[in-house]
């Protein structure tokens, strides 16, 4: 028998019921193990959205928890808002103040 032969012919599975694969596959995995993977991935999520408001709060210098989620998007946006205000005001203050060439 070649290399050739060998290598066309092998399979991790050769003797064994290959792994089951596709959409269907969640339907063979039970409920209770379903949800404690769900859970597991809610938790990571939880973590990373709390860990992500914890540094906005820093950022904002609003102390960590005072404000809801919401209320600290809406913090944000209104900081936001004021500073494009503010460059808004100094580029044109600056526009009229450089002299025109001719």
């Amino acid at each position: 028998m070649t290399e050739a032969e060998v290598l066309s012919g092998w399979s991790p599975w050769r003797g064994q019921q290959s792994p089951p694969y596709g959409p269907g596959v969640k339907v063979l995995v039970p409920a209770e193990v379903q949800l404690v993977a769900l859970q597991a991935t809610y938790d990571s999520y939880r973590k990373s959205t709390m860990e992500l408001w914890r540094k906005l709060s820093d950022i904002m210098d609003i102390p960590i928890m005072q404000n809801s989620l919401v209320e600290l998007i809406w913090s944000v946006r209104m900081r936001v808002e004021r500073l494009n205000s503010r460059i808004e005001i100094l580029e044109s203050a600056s526009a009229q103040e450089v002299p025109q060439k001719h």
